[in-house]
């Protein structure tokens, strides 16, 4: 330790006085370089918001404009400006757009003419912010307030507005013409692109690294690059506590999620903007944080350099006791309880003591684990790995075989719990005196396996049988047991563990607790896939759709009998065929816009794991379905018929009421319009109109007016026509029922 203080205290003095020279000078450069580039960005907005107020000044001289101004009356007068010169004007004022460049649009608003005139075309003031500049929630009334009063480079700060319907961002800068009169007569309007402003604050200096804000001198953002809500918020409240608008560095800002940022400020010549850029503190610091890493560099080499000498120079005097300790075995030195002194000696003698407790306590561990070690060998071979080349492995973990022929049994059961050791015991025991050697796999949760140490099928049908029924008095049912073919030898346990998981599928077909040996099944006629006509899928679709549920369970069972009853599909080909008749129901849904998840649960039809529980699970499904389908409907024709009838009524007096009129009007045709009408009133669309107009002309002819008056005011192009159709449903002419009712003149 006195090598490595000599070598690495010289080293450490140096870095420390070197970074804390260094780093004055590049933080005081480092923030120059950013006023300067905030700055830059404030001057060239400033310079076009200069521009802005020139072109306002070079407008107001122009002759129409002060033709239009001092024109005397409160509308143009047309024998002194040509119609068609406002076309010259418009013109203008695009030329004047295109020479700025920083503009989307410009405007003139004639205050006693209610004329604005812009490079899109000529408004009222009510047409021009409510057509061309629409913002949301300002009134005409709001903006003529506004242009009524005198402003001098005024402006609006960016807002949602739609420009002949197309959506945009912009600022509105107003100035009122001439400028140097006080009684105005006009006002100049200009809209910036908010991008356009961003375009020119764009130095990459900030963008790159930082964020840059526009704020006024009473705390409202205007715009900003890169901007960040929270810190807009903390900006306004550092700007509120800043006396003075002095420029350059006016704080460090700790950002909501903890950065550390600077803050440089630079002020407007041309308004009372206020130009703020927020640089992330290691970014600004980059050059600063180099040297903090080049001098913790230096102080790293100098101790390890310190470290190698002190080592060659130690090591002299160190050699004889590192001999005997190199001597000894690397293993005694790792073990638990070992000294950590610096006095070889007394590490040595502990060291011994402690590796015969190692020893001992090994042994013990051995004995606990052992269950769970054999569960691990036995899961290995089963996955394919070797078996193990040395029989101590094997005798170590008691496990022995009569015979070298094996057979896998993978069990399914009901529950995730563990067979429990002494119904495992029960069994070995029992099944080792007809000479059947048995072991308990733990695959994991509800899957198990039993490898018998047997090859005959004559031991091993009564052995499971065995094992069921101890299982069952033990709590624990099993939902299938898949038999694999006999083996032999450990190395080829692997295969007959998978015919036993292949046999295992065929749950789906056979049902709960089935044992189903791979012998039978591998023989078995399969199709290697499912065939019918697409007809029949869009059948069963359109029955769905319609809500008939009875013809659509009876088309599935009829295409389930075929390929599943009568022929012997493999069980991932039958669910697939499962799995295409629940889509009928869903194409159902989905072409009339119903919710799926309202009738179909994924999570369930997927756990589904045999034939009678799937078949059962889209039966049921199917008569939901068409019960939503036809609630829908229902519901879905009372509404149209009391909307449609309600604005026949409302409409009854129109003699432009048709059924092409209603059809365009509820978006339906005219065929299915004219037999909704007939279904719900008994009659069709015209019989039904002339019944209500006849209706309401009976409470009009009471009144002292004509037969053709009230013709003409319920609806009918002529009152011949109306005296017909009254003839008609009345059974007797308007005249006769008006005598009747004493109405009409004398």
């Amino acid at each position: 330790m006195s090598y490595i203080i000599v070598f690495t205290v010289p080293f450490m003095i140096l870095g420390v006085v070197i970074y804390s020279l260094t780093f004055d000078i590049v933080k005081t450069q480092t923030e120059k370089t950013y006023l300067n580039a905030v700055q830059d960005a404030a001057k060239n907005v400033d310079a076009k918001m200069e521009a802005l107020h020139v072109l306002s000044a070079h407008i107001a001289e122009l002759q129409w404009v002060q033709k239009l101004m001092y024109m005397r009356g409160s509308t143009v007068d047309y024998h002194a400006v040509n119609p068609f010169s406002f076309n010259y004007y418009m013109n203008d004022l695009t030329m004047f757009k295109g020479i700025n460049g920083f503009v989307s649009d410009i405007a003139i608003y004639f205050r006693e003419k209610d004329l604005v005139l812009s490079s899109q075309g000529k408004h009222t003031l009510s047409s021009f912010f409510e057509d061309a500049f629409y913002y949301d929630g300002l009134t005409t009334d709001y903006w003529n307030g506004l242009l009524a009063e005198r402003s001098f480079a005024a402006m609006k700060y960016p807002e949602d507005v739609l420009t002949y319907k197309q959506p945009r961002r912009l600022l509105a800068y107003m100035q009122s013409l001439p400028m140097v009169a006080k009684d105005f007569k006009a006002a100049f309007l200009a809209f910036i692109d908010e991008n356009t402003l961003k375009d020119s604050l764009n130095i990459s200096t900030i963008s790159n690294s930082g964020s840059l804000y526009i704020i006024d001198r009473n705390g409202r953002f205007v715009t900003g690059i890169n901007p960040d809500e929270e810190m807009k918020t903390i900006l306004t409240v550092q700007m509120a506590k800043q006396n003075s608008p002095l420029e350059g560095r006016i704080a460090n800002l700790k950002s909501p999620n903890g950065d550390d940022h600077i803050a440089i400020r630079s002020n407007s010549t041309v308004n009372d903007w206020s130009y703020i850029a927020t640089i992330p503190l290691s970014t600004a610091m980059a050059k600063v944080n180099r040297i903090k890493t080049l001098t913790l560099w230096i102080t790293a080499l100098s101790v390890l350099a310190g470290l190698m000498v002190s080592y060659i120079l130690a090591l002299r005097n160190y050699t004889p006791l590192a001999n005997i300790v190199k001597d000894l075995s690397p293993r005694l030195l790792n073990l638990p309880g070992a000294s950590k002194r610096p006095n070889e000696f007394n590490f040595l003698q502990k060291a011994l003591h402690s590796m015969l407790d190692y020893e001992n306590k090994t042994k013990e561990e051995i004995e606990i684990y052992k269950p769970l070690v054999r569960n691990s060998l036995f899961i290995q071979l089963l996955e394919g790995k070797p078996a193990p080349s040395s029989s101590k492995l094997l005798e170590m973990m008691e496990i022995t075989f009569n015979n070298s022929f094996f057979t896998c049994a993978s069990v399914i059961l009901d529950s995730d719990h563990a067979i429990p050791n002494d119904v495992q015991n029960d069994l070995i025991l029992r099944l080792s005196k007809r000479k059947t050697a048995v072991f308990f796999v733990d695959i994991g949760a509800k899957h198990k396996v039993i490898v018998f140490n047997s090859a005959y099928k004559e031991q091993i049908e009564p052995s499971i049988e065995e094992i069921v029924c101890a299982f069952k008095d033990a709590g624990l049912s099993c939902k299938a047991i898949g038999v694999g073919k006999a083996c032999k030898g450990l190395d080829e346990l692997c295969s007959s563990y998978r015919e036993a998981n292949a046999a295992l599928d065929y749950r789906f077909i056979r049902g709960h607790s089935s044992v189903i040996f791979y012998e039978h099944i591998e023989d078995a006629f399969t199709l290697p896939a499912y065939y019918y006509r697409t007809e029949k899928e869009d059948h069963l679709v359109n029955f769905i759709r319609f809500g008939n549920d009875e013809e659509a369970v009876k088309l599935f069972r009829e295409i389930v009998d075929n390929h599943i009853a009568n022929a012997a599909l493999p069980p991932a080909v039958a669910r697939n065929l499962f799995y295409n008749m629940a889509a009928c129901a869903l194409k159902a849904l989905e072409d009339l816009n119903i919710d799926i998840h309202q009738a179909f649960h994924m999570d369930e039809f997927l756990h589904l794991e045999t034939y009678n529980e799937m078949s059962n699970y889209i039966e049921e499904l199917f008569r939901h379905v068409c019960e939503i389908i036809v609630r829908k409907k229902e519901s879905k024709n009372t509404v149209l018929r009391d909307e449609l009838l309600n604005y026949i009524h409302e409409h009854l007096t129109d003699r432009n009421l048709t059924l092409t009129s209603l059809s365009d009007q509820f978006g339906s045709s005219l065929s299915y319009l004219s037999r909704f009408i007939k279904n719900q009133t008994g009659t069709n669309f015209v019989d039904y109109l002339n019944k209500r107009r006849i209706e309401l002309s009976k409470t009009l002819l009471v009144r002292d007016i004509t037969i053709r008056e009230v013709s003409q005011q319920v609806g009918f192009d002529n009152d011949l026509t109306f005296r017909r159709l009254f003839k008609k449903y009345e059974g007797i002419n308007p005249g006769e029922f008006k005598s009747m009712t004493g109405g009409g003149k004398k």
